[in-house]
């Protein structure tokens, strides 16, 4: 068969000196024009992807090279980090969301098979107020920061990533909290 793409030789599970049988992969030239890249997102972030939904990407090693994909598939169902990755323990109990993109260009350089950093920038509001996760507190059923002299103040909450917070009220840009849980806080 002629092949009318440029494409890439990727490596193969066939070995030197095996038989090869009819239908076993011998040889891959996939084409270059219609890169897809897997994203696997916690569970909670992956709750605020929608299909159609763009993202940019940046390859490994391109660090100055951002790419816009968009959200075309969404699995249903997590899997464990474990049973994608074939780890056992910590880490790998992690529950996640297979998400598919397909990148809008390929630029020179770009392979299939290589890793990537997906940036989606609407799981968090653009400028708010951000505190990292690790500065909110659960008091009484109460969102709180503690503020430096031990005192407890009520805080709404918007969107939340793994890392970040958004804070919609009770603390204003300037302000300074404690990270971690409160060792001696005071009234409110």
């Amino acid at each position: 068969q002629i092949v009318t793409f440029l494409g890439s030789l990727q490596p193969t599970p066939g070995q030197v000196g095996k038989v090869a049988r009819p239908g076993d992969l011998v040889l891959e030239l996939p084409s270059l024009d219609n890169l897809q890249i897997e994203a696997f997102l916690r569970q909670r972030d992956a709750s605020h992807i929608e299909v159609g939904q763009t993202a940019n990407v940046v390859p490994q090693g391109m660090p100055d090279t951002e790419i816009k994909g968009t959200v075309s598939k969404i699995e249903a169902f997590a899997t464990t980090r474990a049973d994608r990755l074939d780890q056992e323990g910590g880490a790998g109990e992690l529950k996640e969301i297979r998400i598919v993109l397909d990148l809008k260009a390929s630029p020179k350089g770009l392979m299939p098979g290589g890793t990537a950093q997906v940036r989606f920038d609407t799981i968090l509001a653009h400028d708010v107020l951000l505190l990292p996760v690790a500065a909110v507190q659960k008091i009484e059923g109460q969102d709180v920061v503690i503020l430096p002299d031990g005192r407890q103040r009520s805080i709404t909450l918007g969107k939340s990533s793994s890392v970040f917070v958004e804070v919609v009220s009770g603390v204003t840009h300037g302000d300074v909290v404690r990270l971690g849980p409160a060792e001696k806080a005071g009234p409110r």
